[in-house]
This record gives structure tokens, sequence and C-alpha cells, in this order.
């Protein structure tokens, strides 16, 4: 379940547009996609907000295991914006 305590886990700006994603979620990991081995590579990317591979059988991970009567929730935000000048950093929310 998760915690409600969002925490910024990625910014990718476009200099060129001045595009802005910035993602929050209350998950611990962040896996990324590049496209790499579409037709057209770096036409575009995945931001997946999720638990740690493999965390059920990784002792020190937070604990990924539903038993029956939880009910099991996460929250992750996209917000997108544009700037001319935008110098980013995951500091602050």
């Amino acid at each position: 379940k998760g915690s409600g305590n969002l925490r910024k886990t990625a910014i990718v700006h476009d200099p060129k547009s001045g595009r802005i994603l910035e993602v929050k979620t209350d998950q611990p990991g962040l896996q990324f996609y590049s496209g790499n081995f579409l037709p057209r590579k770096h036409t575009g990317l995945c931001l997946e907000t999720q638990a740690f591979p493999d965390s059920p059988n990784q002792p020190d991970f937070p604990n990924t295991i539903l038993r029956p009567g939880e009910t099991y929730s996460h929250t992750c935000v996209f917000k997108f914006s544009t700037s001319s000048h935008y110098l980013p950093g995951l500091e602050g929310s």
C-alpha cells in the first residue's frame, strides 16, 4: 500500500522545446525504458513507478506481499510544464 508521501523521482527536460516532465510517487522504484530496440530508437521514453524488482525475495527491500483482505494502492503524479530557462534538480517538491 502506498504511504501517501510523494517524493520527486524524475525530471525530464527538453531544452529545445522547453518542455518539462516531473514525476512524483510514493513508490520506492522507477523503471526507465528508452525504446532502444524500436525501429526509431530514442523517439520516446517510458517512466514506470513501482516496487523494486525481486522484492518478495529480498528481505532488505520494502514489503510487496499482498495478503487476502488487504488493499493495494499507490500514487504517481506526472506534472507537465514549459520553461525557456529551466535548471533541473531533485531537491524540494
